[in-house]
C-alpha cells in the first residue's frame, strides 16, 4: 500500500497494434503461412493450425527508477472485428484471440504451447506475472460469411502491483484452417489506467525481489 494516499498519482497509458493480414497455408511445411503488419510473426504448428502474434510493451522505467510501485486499476482492450478476405466458407472456421498484459515478455515457446494458457497450472508463467488476460473464441458467421462472431469470452489475471520497468502486451491469434485462406486482424488499442505511489521500503524491496525471481521462465 502507498505510504500516503496523497502521494498516489493516476495515469492513463496506451499502446496500439497495427493491422495484420494472415495468409494461411495447409501445405505444411513446404509452403509456410505468411503475415504482414509491423511487428507481427506467424508460426505453423502443423498443416491445420497456425499462431500469429505481436509483442510490445508500455515503458514504466521513469517510475521504477524513482522506486515507485505501479498499481494497475483497469485494462481495456479496444478491438474491431476479424474478417476472412479469401478462401471459401469453412476454410478457417474457428479463431481464438488472446490479449495478455504481463510483467515479463512471453517466450515463443509459451505463445505456441497448446493446451496450456499462461498464468494457469501447467504453464511456465506464474499467475502473479499476468496482470490481465482476455481470450475470445470466434466462429464463422453464417449470415455474413466473411466475418466472425464471438462464441465465448474468458478473462483472468492477478492485477498484482508491480515494481518492474515494463508492462508487456502480447496479442495472439490462433487459427484452425482446413484450406488456404486469409484472415484480417484490424488495429487494436490497449488502454491501461494505473496509479503510482511510493511504498514502505521493506514492502517495496520485497516486491522488487519477488518480481525478479519471477522474471525468468521456469
Amino acid at each position: 500500500m502507498p505510504k500516503k494516499a496523497s502521494d498516489a498519482k493516476v495515469h492513463q497509458l496506451s499502446k496500439q497494434v497495427p493491422q495484420s493480414e494472415i495468409t494461411l497455408s495447409i501445405d505444411y511445411p513446404s509452403t509456410p503461412s505468411t503475415i504482414t503488419g509491423e511487428g507481427w510473426q506467424v508460426e505453423d504448428l502443423n498443416a491445420n493450425f497456425s499462431i500469429a502474434y505481436w509483442q510490445g510493451y508500455i515503458d514504466l522505467e521513469g517510475w521504477s527508477v524513482q522506486d515507485l510501485t505501479t498499481f494497475v486499476s483497469n485494462v481495456d482492450v479496444q478491438k474491431s472485428y476479424l474478417t476472412r478476405r479469401a478462401g471459401p466458407a469453412g476454410s478457417c472456421p474457428v479463431v481464438k484471440e488472446l490479449d495478455i498484459v504481463s510483467t515479463r515478455k512471453l517466450t515463443v515457446a509459451e505463445i505456441t504451447q497448446l493446451g496450456s494458457t499462461v498464468g494457469y497450472l501447467g504453464s511456465t508463467m506464474d499467475l502473479m506475472e499476468v496482470i490481465f488476460g482476455l481470450r475470445r473464441t470466434l466462429v464463422e458467421n453464417t449470415t455474413i460469411a466473411s466475418e466472425y462472431q464471438i462464441a465465448d469470452v474468458q478473462g483472468w489475471g492477478s492485477n498484482r502491483p508491480t515494481a518492474m520497468s515494463k508492462l508487456h502486451w502480447t496479442r495472439i491469434i490462433e487459427c484452425s484452417q482446413t484450406g488456404p485462406t486469409q484472415v484480417i486482424v484490424y488495429p487494436t488499442n490497449l488502454i491501461v489506467m494505473a496509479v503510482t505511489a511510493e511504498e514502505g521500503t521493506s514492502v517495496y524491496l520485497e516486491r522488487l525481489r519477488r518480481s525478479y525471481v519471477l522474471q525468468e521462465p521456469a
